[in-house]
């Protein structure tokens, strides 16, 4: 069979052209024996099935911790296990639900607990000079474990150098009488039921008498 002539012109181009797409695909390096390319990007492993259970009592355990800041009233430990239990890896979708259930309810009631306590102080601490009461507030909002001795501290220090060092009322100490120990007046320290009352006034009362008998920690 005899070809048109342009035809036979076009034989030799597309010859050159299949023979550099030849090399081409010769030159490309070759994958490693045994394996080969992946067919989606690689995501990160989920954690072993074996990590479960661990990671389960751990979050019981911080739980249980958890409950126990929220009794006590205290926002920086609490928001140290929200924290923690935030890191927490799952594979089973219930448990991590529990997990970011329980992590969720805990920063909401240390935000609570922060406020209830800001407000507290904010009324027990109004002698104080303003920069004073900010500061020693601020240490309470950022959760500082002695934030409220610290405070009860400083107010008994600013009204003995005031000249009006006294004694707050407690359970066992009554308004009206003076302190057996050392003589100070005792006076009505309101009836706040606040969860930090009796132990605000118990430190204020302790330094009160150290700074009357001379001898407070300086």
């Amino acid at each position: 069979m005899t070809l048109p002539r342009r035809q036979c012109r076009l034989l030799p181009l597309l010859a050159a052209t299949l023979a550099v797409a030849a090399a081409t695909r010769c030159n490309e390096p070759l994958p490693p024996s045994g394996t080969s390319r992946p067919a989606s990007p690689a995501t990160a492993p989920g954690p072993a099935d074996g990590d479960e259970p661990a990671a389960l009592q751990r979050l019981r355990r911080l739980e249980a911790l958890g409950r126990s800041a929220i009794a006590a009233r205290r926002h920086g430990p609490l928001l140290e296990v929200a924290a923690t239990m935030e890191r927490l890896k799952f594979h089973r979708r219930d448990n991590a639900a529990r997990r970011d259930e329980l992590v969720s309810h805990f920063r909401t009631e240390a935000e609570r607990i922060r406020d209830a306590l800001h407000r507290f102080l904010f009324a027990e601490l109004e002698d104080l000079p303003p920069a004073r009461r900010k500061e020693l507030l601020a240490a309470a909002d950022r959760g500082q474990r002695d934030a409220l001795v610290r405070a009860a501290r400083a107010l008994a220090e600013h009204i003995f150098r005031a000249g009006k060092a006294h004694l707050r009322s407690t359970p066992t100490l009554r308004a009206g009488r003076p302190d057996p120990a050392t003589g100070l007046p005792v006076r009505f320290a309101g009836k706040d039921k606040s969860p930090w009352k009796a132990a605000f006034d118990e430190a204020f009362n302790a330094h009160m008498r150290a700074l009357a008998a001379g001898r407070a920690a300086r």
